[in-house]
């Protein structure tokens, strides 16, 4: 876990900073992360925040579960800094780490979170 995120995406994103609509959590093998807020969605990847630092490198697994549907997106933890590194979410008091993850196919999950 470093100091300072290296933001690695080059696309567009779509900002969120806030809850997302249905629940939305982060697994790996031996543990499960509740999301307490989308700070960001791009094409590749995802910025969420979380009480509890990932492991950068870590395989994980997005699940977002609304009203009759799930989604299970896979990838791997990018990036992870306490949330006062970044200054958009520092006064937000939006959980206690902000996470990067890289994974494809997070259009579809954009528009699920705006549901």
């Amino acid at each position: 876990m470093s100091p300072r995120h290296p933001e690695q995406r080059t696309e567009s994103r779509q900002r969120f900073g806030g809850l997302p609509a249905g629940v939305l959590s982060v697994h790996t093998p031996d543990r499960l992360w509740h999301v307490l807020a989308v700070r960001d969605v791009s094409a590749n990847g995802i910025s969420l925040c979380v009480d509890e630092p990932l492991p950068v490198g870590q395989p994980v697994t997005l699940i977002w579960r609304g009203a009759d549907l799930r989604a299970e997106f896979i990838g791997y933890t990018a990036w992870c800094a306490p949330v006062e590194t970044l200054p958009d979410l520092a006064e937000n008091h939006l959980g206690r780490q902000v996470v990067g993850l890289s994974m494809h196919g997070l259009q579809q999950l954009a528009c699920f979170l705006r549901a």
